[in-house]
């Protein structure tokens, strides 16, 4: 919503629908739906289709910060906090290990998730940038989220929520 508002469209002319990712690219194709935000490799089978990349939603919304979140209960923070730290500093070692060598990185995804060489070869991700967060892209998401909100209630409580009560310290160190 937040770049169909940008780009001057109606957001509230949009009727969203849910669908796996991988069903997305069929969707396209038969016209059930006009746009999909797509994540990779499955954006690649639909500009493979004649599919046309409008933006890359995370890139335009969340500058400069990690866009690749895992979430966690802060009880299990807490009971677990070298196992957190671990996993922690292993994403960033790959976050900047895709970054130093992209081609080893794609080729980590064919062994890793079971996809094909030509999947992994187009496969996209947000590499160069800092693996870690800062709170002004958290604040970016809340706006967004009050802004286009279709439940009051909801919206107020997000107007009122203090982002940095939501993220591990560590990951934004």
């Amino acid at each position: 919503m937040g770049l169909v508002d940008r780009a001057g469209a109606d957001p509230t002319s949009i009727e969203l629908v849910q669908l796996p990712f991988g069903q997305m690219a069929a969707a396209l194709d038969s016209g059930d739906v006009d746009a999909a935000i797509m994540q990779w490799p499955f954006a690649a089978e639909a500009l493979a289709a004649g599919g046309v990349e409008l933006g890359y939603n995370n890139r335009e919304l969340f500058v400069d910060t990690a866009t690749t979140l895992f979430n966690t209960s802060q009880s299990f923070i807490d009971q677990n906090p070298n196992t957190v730290r671990a996993f922690a500093d292993a994403m960033e070692e790959s976050i900047l290990g895709s970054t130093e060598d992209p081609e080893a990185a794609k080729a980590s995804l064919v062994d890793g998730l079971g996809i094909t060489a030509e999947q992994a070869e187009s496969a996209r991700w947000n590499d160069g940038g800092d693996p870690a967060l800062n709170l002004t892209a958290f604040e970016t998401a809340r706006d967004l989220l009050v802004k286009f909100s279709t439940d009051q209630s909801a919206a107020t409580a997000l107007e009122n929520l203090d982002v940095s009560t939501v993220v591990w310290p560590g990951a934004i160190e």
